[in-house]
Parts: structure tokens; C-alpha cells; sequence
């Protein structure tokens, strides 16, 4: 159950009161938000979101990393169609799938630190798999249909990939979960 602290001031001192968060109000940390269906994803810990603003041309949105507690904003990327975004339990990190045509998307993982480089998901995990995988995925990547997509995350930088498609290569479809450690700069 998450918590919250709040504190009280009265005429003798602090005291602290602990709160329980009804289910509703906790922040979804294994299920991605979808844009533009949503308009933000909070942090785990509350205090950033990804915001979406919809814009009247192409690119028709675009997504913002917001500092709710400083209140300030940074524009992160444009995007046509739709992304998901999937906070890590650390708040500091997230995934964020781009959906960016019918056949394809592309995952990318950002820092709230604006100074850390943002990460190619896949580049990453070619970089971790054997000779033999690698040719494999290489070979998959061919068909009409390919996706990576963020799926979990299993601790603050260990991240569960969901690869899937099909067409002349494998014309009856496959799916793949990789693990992913996370090497940031």
C-alpha cells in the first residue's frame, strides 16, 4: 500500500501523520499510459509528468517532462501517432514506445536529468545479446511488422522488453521478452 507523509503543524510542534492513498490515487508503475488518449503520466514518487499537448499540425503532438514541484517543463519529443509511457519505480527513469507508424515503433528511455543522454532501446539490447540472437533479431526485424516495446520494470534500471511482429520473414508472428540492465552515461 503506498503512503504518504503530511505534516501538521500545531501550537506545541510537528506531528506526523501517516496516510494510506486509495487504489485510485496510487501511481500505475507496471502499466503504461497511453498518448493521446491520456493527457499525463506521474512519476511513481508524484513528482513529474509527461504531458501531452496536442497541436493543430503535424506533428500533431508533442510530449513535455513536467516538474511538479518546481513547476517548471521541458519538451521532450514530437510524435504523429501515439506513444506509451512507462515510469521506473525509481521515478527517475522512463520508457517511453513510440508508435510512430502502423509497422514499426521505437523505444526510448529518458532521465528527469535532462543531462543524461537518451537511450535507444534496441541499439542497447543488440549490444547485450549473443552472436546468434542478434542475427536472429536482425533477421526478424525484416518482416513487414516489427515492434519494441518497454513491458516492465523489474527494478529501478532493469527493464523487461516485449518483441513481437510478423511478415515474410516469419509470416505466423512472434513474440519475445528480453531483459535489459540499463548502462547510462
Amino acid at each position: 500500500m503506498n503512503r504518504i507523509l503530511v505534516y501538521v503543524f500545531l501550537s506545541v510542534g510537528m506531528m506526523t501523520v501517516d496516510l494510506a492513498l486509495p487504489a485510485q490515487e496510487r501511481p500505475k508503475v507496471d502499466s503504461a499510459v497511453s498518448f493521446p488518449a491520456n493527457s499525463r503520466a506521474v512519476s511513481p514518487d508524484g513528482r513529474y509528468a509527461v504531458m501531452d499537448v496536442d497541436r493543430g499540425a503535424q506533428p500533431y503532438h508533442t510530449a513535455f517532462l513536467k516538474d511538479l514541484q518546481l513547476n517548471t517543463r521541458r519538451e521532450l519529443f514530437d510524435y504523429d501517432r501515439h506513444v506509451d509511457v512507462l515510469w521506473n519505480p525509481g521515478s527517475t527513469l522512463f520508457a517511453v514506445t513510440d508508435y510512430s507508424e502502423s509497422n514499426f515503433s521505437n523505444c526510448r528511455i529518458f532521465s528527469v536529468n535532462e543531462k543524461i543522454t537518451t537511450i535507444s532501446v534496441l541499439d542497447q539490447l543488440f549490444r547485450t545479446l549473443s552472436e546468434s540472437e542478434r542475427k536472429t533479431l536482425r533477421w526478424l526485424q525484416s518482416n513487414q511488422h516489427f515492434y519494441v516495446a518497454a513491458s516492465t520494470w523489474t527494478s529501478p534500471m532493469e527493464l523487461k522488453l516485449k518483441v513481437w511482429g510478423n511478415g515474410t520473414a516469419d509470416p505466423n508472428g512472434f513474440t519475445r521478452y528480453y531483459p535489459l540492465r540499463l548502462e547510462m552515461d
